[in-house]
């Protein structure tokens, strides 16, 4: 029995640091998997910031265009931004001008100073009114008969957030006048 005793020696110590070891791997695995997450949910919060910031910028030019009551005079695009003017371009065929910055610099922005994400970036949601087409209708009214003008709009606009979160929507609006 003393003989079976000596020949153990060091079989315990083997075996918590067998024991030591898969619990080591297993924290790890845990660690790993729980930054991985916390990177997807920052990511997600990011896009949905500039999701939210883009949306404000879209629904600011449709509500500019639903109230004004006067077809807007076109410019061009490469009219220079004017602070407090809104600019409405003739229709942009050439999509990749998106997702141009220079492009951006001659846009509208809102200035409420909401949108300041810290990091060097302090970027106000913008947007971009383009002039898609018109047409008349004539609407026969007891009376006489009346022409209604209607006039079609692509509104772009563009939210950024933190990091590198970028959302660009665009909506079609018709306004009567």
């Amino acid at each position: 029995m003393n003989r079976l005793i000596r020949n153990e020696k060091g079989v315990s110590l083997l075996y918590c640091l067998i024991i030591m070891l898969a619990l080591s791997v297993v924290g790890i695995g845990m660690t790993s998997s729980l930054n991985t997450t916390t990177k997807i949910t920052t990511n997600q919060r990011d896009k949905q910031i500039a999701l939210e910031a883009a949306e404000a910028a879209l629904r600011y030019a449709e509500e500019w265009l639903s109230s004004s009551n006067e077809s807007p005079t076109l410019s061009t695009i490469d009219t220079a931004y004017e602070k407090d003017k809104i600019i409405v371009w003739p229709q942009i065929n050439d999509k990749s001008v998106w997702k141009s910055d220079d492009h951006w610099e001659n846009t509208y922005s809102l200035e409420n100073g909401f949108y300041n994400y810290g990091e060097g970036r302090n970027i106000q949601p913008q947007f971009a009114i383009e002039f898609l087409a018109r047409q008349g209708d004539t609407v026969e009214t007891s009376d006489e008969n009346q022409a209604i003008k209607r006039a079609y709009y692509r509104i772009t606009s563009r939210g950024l957030g933190p990091g590198n979160s970028e959302v660009i929507l665009q909506s079609v609006v018709m306004k009567r006048f």
